[in-house]
């Protein structure tokens, strides 16, 4: 399978390595915070703000394991 692109979310899992990075992997880490968009960051807040005390909403967080999303 390899130099395959995969077709399914399995053989997309199955692929890829989703173990923690540890020791010499970690020396490949790249600050991205100058570029990052807070756009997101900024429209989550600005829904939490405009809820009433007691009213719910919906916000689903996503990205790869280890992205910080908790």
């Amino acid at each position: 399978m390899i130099g395959d692109r995969a077709t399914t979310l399995k053989e997309a899992y199955r692929i890829c390595n989703v173990e923690p990075l540890q020791g010499e992997t970690l020396k490949y880490y790249v600050d991205l915070s100058d570029i990052r968009k807070t756009e997101a960051i900024e429209n989550v807040s600005t829904t939490l703000d405009f809820l009433e005390p007691g009213e719910c909403t919906k916000i689903v967080f996503t990205g790869h394991r280890g992205c910080w999303k908790s």
